[in-house]
């Protein structure tokens, strides 16, 4: 079988390749050989044929004609002009792009690293930090209302529980929140937080929760003597 060798050349550039290619070959076959390597499909391309002094010997543009029946020699080249189009897909095709993986506790060793940055100024990130999380909470929030009973704890071993106070969103941290006015003194506040007041209650009974972590319904206050009886 006859065959004539050719230096294959892309447009997005890169060495010419050689590459064998039967005469016998349409040039609609030729197309589809060359689309994974030009990365594009056989209607995306235009195909001809240079001489050494890269001057233009054909142009390869009837799929049903044969290479054969162009005057081509071997060792001239082949070059394959992808369109615009194609080479833009490529370029956004981030499947074909190698991934780098850092273990996270290597990347938290390194000093000039935007973890780094970040942790050093957060005060460059809170509004961002706010606004990403504007409406966490407001699904549970939804179904707090002020008078509720509630109870929430750290630690379940441990119940706090009282009177839902506020629903809403605070200036102190992003998101939804509840106040709760506790039976006993096993809060921070008196529903006053940083210079804003929330809510009125006897000072070390306010409490604040994120939305979801408190739990309302027929909570009667805890009798601290009830084991003992």
């Amino acid at each position: 079988m006859a065959v004539v060798t050719l230096l294959v050349q892309m447009s997005a550039g890169g060495m010419a390749t050689e590459r064998r290619f039967a005469r016998g070959t349409s040039i609609g076959e030729l197309k589809e050989r060359l689309a994974l390597v030009a990365g594009a499909s056989p209607t995306e391309m235009k195909l001809s044929v240079l001489n050494a002094r890269n001057e233009l010997v054909a142009l390869l543009d009837d799929d049903m004609r044969l290479l054969d029946s162009y005057p081509l020699e071997n060792f001239m080249t082949l070059f394959v002009d992808v369109s615009a189009s194609a080479m833009v897909r490529q370029l956004g095709d981030v499947s074909q792009v190698e991934k780098f993986e850092l273990a996270d506790e290597e990347y938290d060793r390194r000093e000039n690293s935007f973890r780094k940055f970040r942790q050093n100024n957060p005060q460059l990130f809170a509004e961002a930090d706010r606004a990403a999380h504007a409406e966490d909470g407001a699904d549970a929030a939804a179904a707090i209302q002020v008078g509720m009973r509630a109870e929430t704890s750290d630690d379940p071993a441990e119940p706090r529980r009282g009177t839902v106070a506020f629903v809403g969103k605070v200036d102190f941290a992003p998101g939804y929140w509840v106040g709760v006015a506790l039976d006993e003194p096993l809060g921070k506040h008196d529903g006053e937080v940083k210079g804003r007041r929330y809510f009125a209650c006897p000072d070390g009974h306010g409490v604040f929760k994120k939305a979801a972590l408190v739990a309302v319904g027929d909570y009667p206050e805890i009798d601290p003597f009830a084991d003992e009886m």
